[in-house]
Formats: C-alpha cells, sequence, structure tokens
C-alpha cells in the first residue's frame, strides 16, 4: 500500500498543515501556495471509514481531480489519522468523514454541502467560478 490514500500517482494531493495560512484574525484557516488563487476542493477522511474507503467514491474523487485539474481546479485530500493532521482536522472543525471542503481562489474554506456526485461537484464549481 502507498503512503497515502489515494496513492502517489493518482493525482489527488495529500495536504497538510503546512499548505494552509493561519491567521488570529481570521475564523479559520486558508489554504496557500501551490493552491491560493485556484479553486479546489479537499476531501478530511479517515482510511478506517467506511464511506471514505468505498471504491466507487475513492474512484469518482481521482477522476473528477484529473478532469478538473485541466481547467485549473484542484481536488485534494487530508489524511485525519496522521498525527501530524489532528491540529489541523480539529482547527477545520471537521466532525464527520469524510468531510468536503470548498476553497475559492482567494483560499477562503467553506464546508461543501451540496450532493456528492460528480455532476453536482462540477456544477458547483461552473456555479462559483
Amino acid at each position: 500500500m502507498t503512503n497515502n490514500f489515494y496513492g502517489n500517482n493518482k493525482g489527488v494531493p495529500e495536504l497538510t498543515y503546512d499548505n494552509f495560512e493561519f491567521n488570529s484574525l481570521q475564523k479559520s484557516p486558508i489554504i496557500s501556495s501551490p493552491y491560493k488563487g485556484h479553486q479546489g476542493m479537499i476531501m478530511v477522511y479517515a482510511p478506517w471509514c467506511g464511506h471514505c474507503a468505498n471504491p466507487e467514491l475513492r474512484n469518482m474523487y481521482i477522476t473528477l481531480s484529473k478532469e478538473l485539474k485541466k481547467h485549473d481546479i484542484y481536488l485534494t485530500a487530508i489524511n485525519s489519522t496522521k498525527p501530524e493532521n489532528e491540529p489541523l482536522v480539529e482547527t477545520l472543525g471537521v466532525q464527520g468523514f469524510p468531510t468536503l471542503m470548498y476553497f475559492n481562489k482567494s483560499g477562503k474554506l467553506s464546508e461543501y454541502k451540496d450532493s456528492r456526485d460528480m455532476e453536482s461537484i462540477i456544477k458547483h464549481f461552473i456555479k462559483n467560478k
């Protein structure tokens, strides 16, 4: 098994604390380079979670990541079970898995609450362009 849930070559980068900027004036962190300036999504997952490990969800997210990257939209992931990610997951306010978060071009994060199918996610990015 590879060292991340999606595999090193699957097109879904794993984020860590270092991918975020923290400012005491903001309620939540913002995504930083190289993703700031782009739209994207973060899936916060736990490898033991049945929903997260569902091959249909994983394959859809990988396929969608490869397709949207062509349009400068980045789909990423955070492994909540890595000890170094626990403070980040807590700061993001994650309550369950998988949690999907959207980030806009300024890096601001919002929880994604729409349907989790490929068509709905694409429509979300078109609507929020």
